[in-house]
Formats: structure tokens, C-alpha cells, sequence
């Protein structure tokens, strides 16, 4: 995604200064020229105007004059930053990071910006909720050191309620379900229960009536356990309270430590330490604050900001809150709309827009009221790239559980309960495809950059392949459906071995692409002539990355691409000495010895060697009765007997 950096600074300090219309500010675009420029609104008229925006239920337009004059303060600011230009021609996401300084600035509700007139059409339309385009803002504080951290791929959420005062209520239910609906389908059945439910425990922990306490043991537990939440969201009242010079400082309403109805105003300093520990990169990357005025300064002369502003300060990369009141399904909507996209491996960036899009249509200025505080490290492209290929394999996984778990209780459905557990499992594994197919343009690339295309092939290859897999075993159990269910078993299996050619042919390193194409080709006709060199150079690269790669992980898949590849050289180099297959044999069990003992961190790898070596011993010979030689079965029993059973992994 494109970016534009706006940094706005000013002499002094960064705090005890008011909004002052004759105080004069520079704003820098990368190596353009310095502008100054001065903000037409005393801090009064500010303070004023922003207190407007609080929703009145008696008069539902109060906030009108107030969004008006938001709306000319910001166009004249969006005039005088005239280097902050969108280009009418260039429709590629923008995404604009305020780097501002000066703190009296924080309370300026920038989110009004309007759009320009040449991309308006003549329409007063706000710059960042643009139906065709896509512009997202966040804002940032200087820090010295660099944003270095991994964006999470795999969530874990912490979702934190209170309302200590019974007349003050929070939707807690409402975001709940939410929550859950959006980690359902990422969760494992619940091995206790026969009919599968999803099993939320490993993505969600709810903590309610939330003291800061509460909280800071919880994350500090998932610290523990190695692992530590990702996403943290809280949903509590925000609150005043005066502190010294009469200044009014916003607090968050939780409730007091092993309480339910006593109220302890908790200032942000405090949720900061209780989320950010010692070392930085395990604390939450996003953390979303359904709070009315979490995003509100409240003062300039105090230093501390508001809570949002302490959290990124204090290390958050992501911050969500509100500059203003939110109203309740207002917040149900964002975090419906933005936590999902965001557990879900999308780009924040994008979620963002996508979020004030939709809150746009509601009859609320919640749109602009949303705030956000964004650090986000130089690769995050790259990152968000390898994260959501990442998630993409996890859900393959998920997948895999839930059609080991239908079949091992296979006998305790009603025939009602086996059409819909058909359903939900074929459901699952379609819906994988369809993200990854949406992932590539009208012309069947893949939009991904190069180093990942082979990546993406491999996993449509993948879901492909899961596919005719479980649609074979249906059909056992089906057996008056039998003849469609593998008639599509096997066009599934046809367009997995398509895409792993792709996969290698787009990287020839990707060895373990081309070993999966090797295996579906040998085993269902012949390798051609063309293709029996993939073998040798297949094994050459697998071998070197065994051997040299420096990340264990990788030298695991490797030593499991190297094992198939000795089981399968009798079929992929037809003219070898058959007196040599005992050898590869012992080649293959070499390799398979070293990734049973490695380490449980690596049990990825260990289960996919398991499913892998089954598919051998008792699918593909059903499917290949005519090609697929006895010897292979046994061969790769021999292999499978060296690795734990699969219910070990889960």
C-alpha cells in the first residue's frame, strides 16, 4: 500500500500549549518543501465544538452545527497542507501516517477531512469513508527507536467488560457473540463432545466485571504459557475526573479488584503497564477500546494524553478507540466489521477504511468519532503477505480436525446429522479456496509478490488435495452417492496436481511443490519424459536446504520433502536399478527418524509427514488401483509406523 507520511511539529514542548489560532505549525512531506500553517479555532471554540458531538437522544441533530464546522476547519487545513494531494488518476490504496508532535493537535478531529475537489465529484464526501476510494489515516508519535516486531498471523484475543455502575449497562453480550462468531471457524472441535462444537478456549478468554488487576494476571498468565495475546479488547465506560489545576483527565470505569458494582477510575497509564511488559514484543499488537472518549485528550497541560496516546506510547503498535462518544451499536459495528478483518490476517490498513465505510451508513457520526494509533513496521506488506498465507495453512489444519473428528464418531450421527456435518465440513474446505482464488487477478496470477506466489500456489495445491480427500472418504460411508462424490474427488485431485506445478514452475526452489506434483502425477499416470529431471533437482535442493538452511523449521520440511522423494523415485526415474530401492528406502527412513525427534514446537511438520505418508497406504491405491504398485503402500507404512498417531498433534 502506498504511503504518506504528514509530520506536523512546532517550537516548544510538546504539551502545555493551547489551540491558539496565531500559533503557527510546520507540516513536512518527505523531501518536499516545509510548510507553515496556522489552525483557525481558539482552544475554547475547540473544546466547545468537540462537546457538540456528544449524542443528545432529546435532539439527535444537536451534533449537526458541530460536524459543519469540523468539516470548513479541516477543508481549510486540507488547502493549506498543500502537499497532501490525491492524485484522481491513481487509484491504489493510500494510506496517510499524521506524525504529529504537538499535543494540543491530538484533539483536532482530523478524521473530518473532506475529500478534495477532484475526487469528490462534486459530492460532500469525507476523505476517509470514499466508497471507490480507498484512504486510510492513522496517527503516530515520534519514538527513537524502530517499529520491529512480527505482525500475529494466529489470534489470541483477551476481551475485557465492566460495568460497575448497574445503571450505566455495556452491550458485553453482544460483543461477545461477536467475538465468538468470528474465532469459530478457527477453532478445533472440542474432542469431549461427539457432535463437533468449536473449542474457543485456544483463541478467546473473556474476563468480566474486568478489574486492572484481572487484566494484567491475565496477560501476564499468557505470557506464561508462551502464549501471549495478540488482540486485546475492552469494553467499559470512560469517565472525567479533575486533577490538579482544575484540569479534567479522562479515566476508564472498570470495577474494583474481586467487585462486580464498585467503580475504580483507572487512568491509561495504568492499562499501558498492565499490557506491556519488560519486553515489548510480547504484549498485544492490536488493542481496541470500546470506550466513549478513549481517544480524547481532555487536556493539553497535563502531559499524559489520552489513554489511546499512553498505550502507543507506552509500545502498542495498534490502537482503536474513540475521540468522542461511540454509540452502542456503533460499537457493535466496529468491532464486528474491524476486529474480524483484522483476526483474520487482512490489512489493518484496509480494515480501517472498510470499518469508517460502514459506520458511514448508519445514521451516527461514529465514522469519524473512530480513532486510530499505528506503528506499523517498514515490511508490514511483506509481513501481512507470509501472515495471512500462514493463517491460510492454520484453517487448512482446522479443517482437517473437524473431518478426523466427523469420522471418528462416525456412528454415533443420525443420517440428519451426517447431510449437515457434510455441509459444514465441504463449506470449510471451499471456503479456503475461494480466499486464495480471490487472491489472484482475472489473469490467474497470483497478486502476491514473488516470493510468495509459489506459496500460494502450494496452498490452493493443499486445499485442493484436502478436498478430494475428504470427499473420498464420504463416499465410502456414502455409498449411494458414491459415484458422484468421487467422480468430484478426483477433478479435485486433477486441479491440486495443476497447482503445484504452478507452484514450482513459478519458483524452481520450491521443492516442495514440485515434490507434491511429482507424487500426484506418478502415481496417477507416468512421468513424462520432460519431467523426470524434476526428481534429481528436486532432491539437490532439498538436500542443500537440509543441510545449510539456518531455521530449523525450514530444515524439517526439507529432511520430509527428501523422504517422499526416495519413496517415490522407483516410479519417478522408472529406468533406476530396482536393487537401489532399498537403499532410497533407507535414505527415506533417515529422514523421517530425524523429524520424529525433533522437538513438539515442530509438530507441524511432523503431522503433515503423518497425513502425507496415510495418503499412500490407504487412499491413492483405492484411487490408482491399475497404477499404483503394492510396494509403495508398504514402503510408506514402514515411514508412517516411525511417527507418533495423529492424535498426538491435536
Amino acid at each position: 500500500m502506498k504511503q504518506l507520511i504528514l509530520g506536523i511539529a512546532r517550537a516548544g514542548t510538546h504539551n502545555n500549549y493551547l489551540l491558539n489560532e496565531d500559533t503557527r505549525y510546520i507540516s513536512m512531506f518527505g523531501t518536499k518543501p516545509e510548510v507553515t500553517f496556522t489552525i483557525s479555532c481558539g482552544h475554547d471554540k475547540l473544546i466547545e465544538k468537540i462537546s457538540q458531538l456528544r449524542y443528545n437522544d432529546a435532539d439527535p441533530s444537536s451534533a449537526d452545527e458541530a460536524i459543519s464546522y469540523f468539516q470548513r476547519i479541516t477543508s481549510k487545513l486540507l488547502q493549506d497542507l498543500k502537499y497532501l494531494t490525491i492524485d484522481e488518476n491513481d487509484l491504489s490504496p493510500l494510506h496517510i501516517r499524521l506524525v504529529a508532535t504537538p499535543l494540543e493537535l491530538a484533539q483536532v478531529p482530523f478524521e473530518f477531512f473532506p475529500c478534495p475537489e477532484n475526487i469528490s465529484e462534486g459530492k460532500k464526501i469525507p476523505l476517509l469513508a470514499h466508497p471507490d476510494r480507498i484512504i486510510s489515516l492513522t496517527r503516530e508519535i515520534r519514538q527513537e527507536t524502530e517499529a520491529n516486531y512480527s505482525w500475529p498471523h494466529k489470534p489470541r484475543i483477551l476481551f475485557a467488560w465492566a460495568q460497575p455502575d448497574p445503571k450505566m449497562p455495556v452491550p458485553h453480550k453482544e460483543h461477545q457473540a461477536v467475538l465468538e462468531k468470528m474465532v469459530s471457524h478457527l477453532a478445533r472441535p472440542k474432542k469431549t463432545i461427539a457432535y463437533p462444537e468449536p473449542n474457543l478456549s485456544e483463541f478467546l478468554t473473556t474476563i468480566p466485571h474486568a478489574s486492572i488487576e484481572a487484566i494484567q494476571q491475565e496477560i501476564l498468565h499468557g505470557q506464561k504459557e508462551e502464549r501471549p495475546y495478540t488482540h486485546f479488547h475492552l469494553l467499559a465506560h470512560g469517565g472525567g475526573q479533575i486533577k490538579n489545576a482544575a484540569v479534567m483527565e479522562f479515566r476508564l470505569l472498570l470495577c474494583k479488584n474481586n467487585t462486580t458494582d464498585k467503580i475504580h477510575r483507572v487512568p491509561g497509564e495504568s492499562l499501558a503497564k498492565a499490557l506491556v511488559p519488560d519486553n515489548q514484543k510480547l504484549s498485544p499488537a492490536v488493542v481496541s477500546l470500546s470506550v466513549c472518549d478513549s481517544g480524547n485528550i481532555g487536556n493539553t497541560i497535563l502531559p499524559s494524553g489520552s489513554v489511546a496516546y499512553q498505550l502507543h506510547q507506552a509500545g502498542i503498535p495498534c490502537i482503536i478507540a474513540s475521540q468522542f462518544p461511540l454509540t452502542q451499536s456503533g460499537s457493535t459495528i466496529l468491532i464486528k466489521t474491524l476486529f474480524e478483518k483484522m483476526v483474520n490476517g487482512y490489512d489493518p490498513r484496509l480494515a480501517l477504511y472498510e470499518t469508517r465505510v460502514v459506520l458511514k451508513k448508519e445514521q451516527s457520526h461514529d465514522w469519524s468519532s473512530m480513532i486510530a494509533y499505528a506503528r506499523f513496521p517498514d515490511d508490514i506488506d511483506e509481513q501481512l503477505e507470509s501472515s495471512q498465507l500462514n493463517w491460510r495453512f492454520d484453517s487448512m489444519k482446522v479443517s482437517n480436525s473437524w473431518v478426523d473428528h466427523i469420522f471418528k464418531h462416525w456412528d454415533e450421527f443420525t443420517k440428519e446429522q451426517m447431510d449437515e456435518l457434510f455441509l459444514i465440513i465441504k463449506n470449510k474446505l471451499l471456503h479456503s479456496i475461494e480466499v486464495l482464488e480471490k487472491m489472484m487477478d482475472s489473469n490467474n496470477e497470483s497478486t502476491l509478490k514473488p516470493q510468495n506466489q509459489s506459496e500460494h500456489f502450494g496452498l490452493l495445491g493443499s486445499s485442493f488435495k484436502r478436498k478430494a480427500e475428504f470427499l473420498f472418504r464420504w463416499a465410502n460411508l456414502n455409498p449411494q452417492s458414491s459415484d458422484g462424490l468421487i467422480a468430484e474427488s478426483n477433478a479435485a485431485l486433477e486441479r491440486a496436481k495443476i497447482y503445484y506445478k504452478k507452484g514450482f514452475e513459478t519458483n524452481p526452489f520450491s521443492h516442495w511443490n514440485a515434490t507434491q506434483y511429482l507424487a500426484l502425477q506418478a502415481i496417477s499416470q507416468s512421468i513424462p519424459d520432460s519431467d523426470q529431471e524434476i526428481w534429481s533437482v528436486t532432491q539437490f535442493m532439498a538436500t542443500r536446504d537440509g543441510k545449510t538452511l539456518k531455521d530449523q523449521a525450514a530444515r524439517i520440511w526439507a529432511w520430509g520433502t527428501l523422504a517422499e522423494l526416495y519413496l517415490l523415485k522407483p516410479l519417478n526415474m522408472p529406468g533406476s536399478n530396482p536393487k537401489d530401492d532399498q537403499d532410497e528406502i533407507n535414505q527415506a527412513m533417515e529422514q523421517v527418524q530425524k523429524i520424529a525427534a525433533s522437538d513438539k514446537q515442530y509438530n507441524n511438520a511432523k503431522e503433515s509427514m503423518a497425513r502425507q505418508l496415510e495418503r499412500y497406504i490407504h487412499w491413492w491405491p483405492k484411487v490408482y488401483p491399475d497404477t499404483f504398485p503394492p510396494k509403495l503402500a508398504a514402503n510408506a507404512k514402514m515411514l508412517r509406523d516411525l511417527l507418533p498417531p495423529l492424535e498426538d498433534f491435536s
